[in-house]
Order: C-alpha cells, then structure tokens, then sequence
C-alpha cells in the first residue's frame, strides 16, 4: 500500500514538471544563492533571461507562487534588484574588472499578507500543518533578519524566538543534554538580538566580575525553563509559531530596507524652513513607511498610507517626496476646514464673472481637471501636511513597492514589475490579465517625475480630497503621469468600512521595543537629540 502511495505520489511530480515548459540543450550553469548560505545550480542558456532563472528556481523549488520573489547581484556591499527582462549573462559580468566575485541571490521583495505564497507558508485552515519548501525561505528569511539585528526586539521577544528556532532546529528539550553551559553556548551564538549580544557580553565579564556571571546564569535557566515548556511542538509548528510572533512583535516584518537620505519639512509653507538632511534607513512595508535613525537606540517615524494623501517620483534626480497628514490633524479637523471653504464659496455664489448669478466655480463640469471657476483653487493640503523627501539611488523601486502596496488595499495583489502568467498562482493569474501590475514596468522616466494620489482606502480620502485632486480621470499634466483613486464618500481600510466621523490612526507605539521611541516630527525628533532622550 506505501508503494501504490509512493508511486501515485512520484506520477504527480512527474506530471506536474512535464507541464512546465522547461528549456532544452541547455549550454549555461548558474548558481543562485539563498540566504542561508546554500544555492541552487541551475542549467540555462546562454541568453536566459532573469524571469527564466525565476521560472526555474520555481520548478526547482516545488513554488506555487514566485511573484513576489527577486534575484539580486550581489558585488561587495552593492547590491541591486536584477529586471526580469535582463540577461543573466550580462548580469554576473563584472565591467570595473574589480576581481570581486558576482552572486545572484534569491529572495523575497514584495511582501503580501492574503497572497498565495502567505497562505503556503503559515497553511491557514490547515489542521495537520505539513512542511513545505515556502515555510522554509520564510522561515529562513525571518531568522536572517532577527541575527543580523534588523528587526527591532526585546530581550524577552529574543529569547522567546530563539528558544522557538531550537525548538525547531534541535527538538524537544532534553535535561542531559542541554543543561547551563549548552544554553549559554547556544545563547551567545544562535540567537537574535539583543540576547545573543547581552550574554556574550556576560560572559566576557563573567571571569573578572561576579556579578556578571551570575547574571548570565540567570538569562540561562529563564531560556532553559523556556525551551522546556515548550516542549512537545513539531518542527513545522515551531517555525509557524515563530513567524507569527515576529509578525505581531516587529513592524517591519515584510518590509524592505533602503538606505536613504532624508529631508523632513514639518513646515512646508514657510519660504525659509531649511531642515536638515540627515541619513535615515526607510523601511517600506505593506501597511506603513518607517523612518529609522541611525542612532542607538533609533527614533522611528511611522507614516501609514493611509494618512499620505500624494508622493511625487522624480527619478532623474532620485527624489522620492511624500506628503503625510500631521500627527495632530484628525479626519473632524479637514471637515471643519471644508465646511468653512464651502460656506465662503456659499457667500461668494452668484456673483459670477458675468454678473448673471451664475457662478462657474465649482463642478469643472467639462472634466478636465482644471478648475476653472476656482472652487477649490484656495484649498492647500500642504497646510495640513508635513512634506518628506527622500534621496536614494532606488528611487523607482521605492515608487514602485509603495503604489503595490497601495493598491493591495483595493484587491490587486503586489507582485514583480513586468511578471507574467508564469511567475504568478493559478487564480492569481486568472485576475493579473486584466491587472494593472501585470505586464507593466517600474514607472518614471527620464526628465520627468511621476505623481500619484491616494485612492479611497485613505483615512482621509473623502469627497474633499477626491476634489482637490480631480479624481474624476486619470490626466496628463506637466510631464508626469496623474493616477487618481476613486469611491464614494466612505473611508475604507481593507475591507472593512469606517464611519465617516472615525479618526485616523495617530502615530502606533505598539510592540516598540523598551528605548525606542516614535517621533510625531522632524522638531520633536531633534528636541530628542537634543535633549538625549532618544
């Protein structure tokens, strides 16, 4: 009966490879990376382009959904995002002649919650979760996060996902084996940040300072106790327990990682604000930007979309600018303002150009997005906003994983600029044909900027807004491509419906690790500097 099993099992894989139309007389070796440190060799042509690298790794990998997912040339500490239509040849040639060795390095880019590659992993619905190739590069991914230090955690968060990392990588807690000096071991060399750094520290100290050492027996019997108690959870669980802790703990789990420079305007209608530049790290995740400084512990700035009303892309000067909602300024705020522009325009009707009672401003009737009777000519967003440039080389990649992430609110899944039908799951193929991501490129050009308003899962994107930027139809204006959202007159976030007297959500301190604080504005975080509280 196994063998009958077995050999209906061995069909299926057949069957399933068969499918794929794999390329033959293959001339080309390439060895792509993982961030394990491991790599895959696949046979290419010499021509082959990234997206058939892509197709492969997803035939190799058993993948039902690659979309998200990205090579990356690694030289050095230069690290870019290869384009599906780029030749892989070309791509590991090393034009400086630097000496230095070219990688491709496979993973993910594009993080989305209700996507099939999340469903595979975390097997929602699942009883009996079963280990599968996606659970593993997420799971890999997230530890490479956590031991690097780029998620922020407590000591408690660390512990508790190191002991779930044993868990998964060595079993149930054994007392003969893992007694004080394995757990110490283990601890200063196999878990995240700040644990593993707090007790090598200990440890170093513990031979001329007792105290230190006692300390160190302590963090050692909390992680031991620890790792007993949860004892008894599969591999498979232990990792999916992992993940969704790290997804409730850190808010930058999913995001990407740009090393910015960045110039915070909380003034943007004074002719004189000058504020600093200062080099920032911009997490762009799925639900917010994070802006990171790069002190000890940092100052983190969270600007969720749904509280930027408009970002400009201007990528010959490799400029990303966002206007977000002041902290201060609630939804009851912008409707007292448009009630007080409204009853103006009220006083002000029927004494039209003509004198005929008739006044034109007001409904630019004819759709052309200009305005023409003035009607909404005195109402200026900058006045609620603080205005933020960011200067980055990756400029288009940060426009292009912002818009995603954007419009997955609306239903569109994120996926890779320019993927097809090959990256993408079945049904998720079904609806990217008449999807805006597929197919299509990084937007920008040369010479021009690109300009793109929040649609109606905004906080803020009432009939006001929707006004003020003429969200009747998309429009060309002054080189750059106007993209506009549309709804009625309610608030939506996902799918839920929010009423139209609900605030906005003011800046999160959830899950901020102790020392971290969040900075509502530029000011106040150089008051912290100032002051060293940060």
């Amino acid at each position: 009966m196994a063998h009958m099993r077995r050999a209906s099992s061995l069909r299926n894989v057949v069957a399933k490879r068969n499918s794929i139309n794999a390329p033959v007389n293959l001339n080309c070796l390439v060895r792509v990376y993982l961030l394990d440190g491991s790599s895959k060799v696949l046979q290419m042509f010499s021509n082959s382009t990234a997206k058939e690298v892509l197709i492969a790794l997803k035939f190799n990998l058993d993948l039902s959904d690659i979309s998200t997912f990205a090579l990356f040339r690694v030289v050095g500490n230069n690290v870019r995002r290869v384009e599906l239509n780029e030749v892989i040849t070309d791509v590991m040639k090393d034009p400086t002649n630097s000496g230095q060795e070219v990688r491709l390095l496979f993973r993910s880019w594009i993080s989305f919650k209700y996507g099939a590659f999340d469903h595979e992993v975390f097997q929602h619905g699942i009883r009996n979760k079963q280990p599968n190739t996606a659970m593993w590069l997420a799971f890999m991914e997230a530890v490479f996060m956590c031991m690097t230090g780029k998620f922020y955690l407590t000591e408690d968060e660390a512990v508790m996902l190191g002991c779930l990392k044993m868990q998964a990588e060595s079993g149930d807690f054994n007392p003969a084996h893992h007694d004080l000096r394995v757990m110490k071991n283990r601890v200063s060399s196999r878990f995240p940040e700040p644990a593993r750094s707090r007790m090598k520290s200990l440890l170093q100290q513990a031979a001329t300072n007792p105290a230190a050492a006692v300390n160190a027996e302590e963090l050692a019997v909390r992680v031991q106790a620890l790792y007993a108690r949860i004892a008894g959870k599969s591999k498979v669980e232990a990792q999916i327990n992992y993940l969704e802790s790290l997804r409730t703990w850190c808010p930058f789990y999913g995001s990407t990682l740009y090393e910015v420079q960045c110039q915070y305007d909380d003034n943007p209608l004074d002719p004189n604000s000058s504020p600093p530049v200062i080099g920032m790290n911009a997490w762009v995740g799925p639900l917010a930007i994070f802006l990171l400084t790069p002190t000890e512990p940092p100052v983190i700035m969270r600007h969720p979309y749904r509280r930027i009303i408009k970002w400009v892309t201007l990528p010959d000067k490799h400029i990303f600018t966002y206007w977000v909602i002041k902290p201060h300024v609630t939804l009851a705020d912008l409707e007292e303002f448009q009630e007080q522009q409204r009853a103006k325009l009220r006083g002000t009707r029927g004494r039209g150009p003509s004198g005929d009672g008739d006044s034109d401003g007001g409904s630019d009737a004819d759709g052309d997005g200009d305005d023409e009777g003035g009607q909404l000519g005195e109402l200026d967003a900058q006045q609620f906003c603080d205005c933020v440039y960011l200067v980055t080389s990756q400029v288009k990649e940060l426009d292009y994983l912002v818009k995603s992430y954007v419009e997955a609110s609306t239903g569109t899944p994120p996926v890779l600029p320019g993927a097809t039908d090959d990256l993408l799951p079945m049904k998720v193929a079904a609806f990217g044909r008449s999807s805006r991501h597929t197919g299509s490129g990084i937007s920008g050009g040369d010479g021009g900027g690109e300009e793109h308003f929040g649609d109606d899962t905004a906080a803020v994107t009432n009939s006001w807004f929707r006004n003020m930027y003429k969200a009747d139809a998309p429009t060309k204006k002054g080189g750059g491509t106007h993209a506009t959202g549309s709804g009625g007159g309610q608030h939506r976030r996902g799918s839920a419906v929010l009423a139209d007297d609900a605030k906005p959500d003011e800046i999160s301190v959830h899950n901020i690790p102790m020392g971290v604080k969040y900075a509502a504005s530029m000011s106040e975080l150089k008051r912290m500097a100032e002051d060293g509280s940060g």
